[in-house]
């Protein structure tokens, strides 16, 4: 859909991965805070919807609607100021994980996004490793959920994706999506395949934050590189009436639920009730993620 609506242009190389990897981590590059909506069609390529998993903020979860579907899904919330906290919930929730036949991992060591105050702060950073690195487009990573999550999961595999939008003038964001010339003309993902006796030692956090600033440093020399990130010379033409059908369409549904929210009572306070059944679990119980955790203890 993002692909067809949004007249979006997605380039996957999939020839790294492989059917039989049941468990996998993914590690990638966070260009944008819409990164993973592009990624979604790199799992549908690889048939593994059904098994995402993806470590993501903690103030993601009580984003209405997106953030509830989050929870139902289990996803990995990390407040990233509490590190002692973080790795016991990526413990826990790769624990519920591993109960399933089969699991893929998206996590963005980076922690954030790659906007310009957070480069800045990256690049500061970056001055005191040694050696010293100053790098623009991407950030540096980070180790230590990245470790945890390998070592709680074990996985057949790692893959390492690094996420582009060739030709694009600005960095595509959520809000930039919402906009008609906000989607990007075209989306480039790439990756490499790791066996677990290609990846450091899990008791060797130095010899990983080495390999993951290793994979980073790999990453900003493709961006600098367009033949290794294959650049899209012609990206397809936005289908510009599919995309003004589907606006009026999601126009048409929302105004239809607004009208009928404001003529029937029962319907006003049904809708009240789930925002304020949803609202509690979150504030209160701490979330629907926390009581499906629970429920899978008990059991």
């Amino acid at each position: 859909m993002i692909e067809v609506v949004g007249g979006v242009r997605v380039e996957v190389e999939t020839g790294f991965a492989r059917r039989s990897d049941a468990r996998v981590v993914v590690v990638c590059n966070h260009h944008s805070n819409a990164d993973w909506m592009f990624l979604w069609c790199l799992c549908a390529r690889l048939g593994r919807c059904h098994d995402l998993c993806v470590a993501s903020k903690e103030s993601m979860k009580a984003i209405p609607f997106c953030g509830w579907a989050m929870q139902g899904l289990v996803f990995i919330f990390l407040s990233r100021e509490n590190r002692i906290r973080d790795l016991a919930t990526i413990r826990e929730r790769v624990a519920y994980w591993r109960r399933g036949p089969s699991t893929f991992v998206l996590l963005f060591p980076e922690g954030t996004d790659l906007s310009p105050s957070n480069v800045a702060k990256a690049q500061a950073f970056g001055k005191t490793l040694t050696p010293p690195v100053c790098w623009r487009h991407v950030l540096v990573p980070r180790t230590g959920g990245t470790v945890a999550v390998v070592a709680a999961l074990r996985p057949e595999a790692v893959y390492d994706l690094t996420i582009a939008y060739p030709g694009a003038r600005l960095r595509p964001t959520l809000t930039s999506l919402l906009r008609k010339e906000g989607f990007p003309r075209a989306v480039r993902i790439v990756g490499e395949r790791f066996e677990p006796s290609q990846l450091p030692p899990l008791g060797d956090e130095a010899a990983w934050k080495k390999w993951l600033l290793d994979r980073f440093a790999r990453k900003e020399q493709l961006f600098h590189s367009a033949a290794d990130l294959g650049e899209i010379a012609s990206p397809a033409p936005r289908p510009v009436r599919l995309y003004g059908t589907a606006l009026c369409g999601w126009g048409l549904a929302v105004a239809g639920f607004g009208v009928c929210l404001w003529r029937r009572s029962d319907a006003r306070a049904s809708a009240f009730a789930g925002v304020l059944i949803w609202v509690c679990l979150t504030t209160v119980f701490h979330g629907l993620d926390t009581a499906i955790l629970h429920q899978t203890r008990r059991a």
